[in-house]
């Protein structure tokens, strides 16, 4: 079975039981970053006194080697109970794990989602915006043509729109806006 788990956004008081309890008895991880998963366990372990299967296996699944991965899967590697999980937020919003949940559902596979952290709708719900409809267009291509005409699909498109950007492409977001 796959379950994909949510992780905290920053703080880490906001991981629910459900998720403490599916780390804890995975008996294999897929991590966008295993160094970033091993340290959420080993706070786990402090903080909250966990106790973790003593034999867990992590596996880096990123964005960069997420169809490759699983094009290699075989069915059977889904008999133990793998849990997905991205470096901060839920899996498969901007993150890998949409393509794990189409390989299990192409499979019959049983998988769950945990409902969890999110940075979409905490944004949306702290902007104040009244209008309930919204477009999420996810990150923007990092330069070019392709990054200009993304740009401006997500500002011109009519409806609320809530964008990623990373932290170190930040200024040169706000550059490009107040253009």
């Amino acid at each position: 079975m796959l379950t994909l788990v949510p992780t905290p956004i920053g703080n880490i008081g906001d991981i629910s039981l459900r998720a403490i309890e599916a780390l804890s008895s995975a008996d294999t991880l897929l991590c966008e970053d295993t160094r970033v998963t091993k340290k959420l366990i080993h706070i786990l372990k402090e903080r909250y006194n966990t106790s973790f299967k003593s034999e867990q296996n992590f596996i880096s699944l990123h964005s960069h080697n997420e169809k490759e991965f699983i094009e290699k899967l075989s069915v059977s590697f889904f008999e133990q109970n793998v849990i997905y999980v991205s470096d901060a937020g839920m899996p498969g919003i901007s993150d890998p794990g949409q393509l794990l949940v189409k390989y299990c559902q192409d499979n019959n596979i049983p998988y769950d989602v945990m409902p969890g952290a999110n940075a979409l709708l905490t944004a949306f719900v702290a902007s104040g915006f009244v209008e309930t409809k919204m477009l999420f267009w996810g990150f923007l291509p990092h330069k070019g043509k392709d990054r200009d005409a993304s740009l401006q699909g997500a500002l011109n498109s009519g409806f609320t729109t809530i964008l990623y950007e990373s932290p170190h492409r930040l200024d040169k977001l706000l550059n490009e806006l107040s253009h």
